[in-house]
């Protein structure tokens, strides 16, 4: 590959360091063959592997998760990939907006409002969203176009996809015949048996899975047990919704977990270290606030 740049440098003079996500179009390609350069507009200076710096042979390297690549763009670039899959941004980014203190107070205030309302149920926290909105519009703190273009609809994709999922589940009888198939080691680990088995399937799943896919998809087998055992279906919700955001044991559990592995030189093993001891704790919080919430 070709390592001039296809550009004057006095004119692209800023730097970017971005990690390159599990999601990314990029992956398991070769750097030329993916027209990096003409698609975004810049060039790799150096790519970083764990605690290897590579700079030369760019080019033929293939791209894996976690890697870490050293860009000159214009100053336009964050404005353009800034919501891209393709990689997540690890350097400083400023904002070209200069944020007021008139800015600063109205965010602040409806934040705090979005807090209040939803604490204590006083108007439907959907409400209090679209008057969040409208307000932020208005105020011109952000356009409209900036505002849509800040919605990620490959999330709303996949929580619509994932509800899908989990109400079929649900309604082709797969849910109960799982729960069933949990439901039948209860004389051999009993209740509480149950409730962690229940937990480590969940937190395995979103190590696989988007969390938010994993929450619809295990909450319908999770109502189905406490319906086949006559429990309280919040306890396998609450349950649910914290082993589904478990996701400590590996550097593509989550998006956090994929942006420092890179640029700390971390190796899979050493989340598994970290990740196992903080998902035990998790899980026996959990099951110990569900046993004397729901059970004792």
């Amino acid at each position: 590959m070709d390592e001039t740049l296809p550009f004057k440098v006095e004119d692209y003079t800023t730097f970017y360091e971005v990690c390159i996500s599990r999601n990314s179009t990029l992956l398991n390609k070769k750097i030329k063959e993916s027209n990096f350069r003409s698609k975004y507009n810049a060039a790799i200076i150096s790519v970083k592997r764990k605690e290897q710096q590579i700079t030369s042979g760019i080019g033929n390297i293939i791209l894996k998760p976690g890697d870490t690549l050293l860009l000159v763009a214009k100053r336009d670039f964050i404005k353009s990939w800034s919501d891209s899959d393709d990689f997540y941004f690890v350097s400083p980014v400023d904002q070209d907006k200069k944020q007021t203190p008139y800015i600063k107070k109205i965010v602040t205030i409806l934040l705090f409002g979005i807090i209040i309302s939803s604490a204590f149920q006083i108007i439907p926290i959907f409400n209090v969203v679209l008057i969040a909105t409208a307000v932020i519009i208005l105020t011109k703190i952000l356009t409209v176009t900036e505002a849509l273009k800040a919605i990620n609809w490959n999330i709303l994709i996949l929580m619509g996809s994932a509800f899908g999922v989990g109400t079929a589940v649900e309604s082709t009888g797969l849910a109960q015949i799982l729960s069933s198939k949990i439901i039948d080691l209860q004389n051999s680990i009993g209740i509480v048996g149950i409730l962690i088995l229940f937990f480590v399937i969940t937190m395995i799943m979103t190590e696989i899975l988007n969390n938010l896919a994993t929450a619809a998809l295990m909450f319908p087998i999770g109502y189905s047990i406490s319906i086949q055992l006559v429990l309280d279906p919040m306890m396998f919700a609450m349950i649910t919704a914290i082993a589904s955001n478990c996701s400590f044991l590996s550097p593509i559990g989550y998006q956090t977990n994929l942006l420092v592995y890179g640029p700390g030189g971390y190796r899979f093993k050493d989340y598994l270290k970290v990740g196992f001891p903080l998902s035990l704790l998790c899980m026996s919080v959990t099951i110990l606030v569900a046993y004397f919430k729901w059970l004792y």
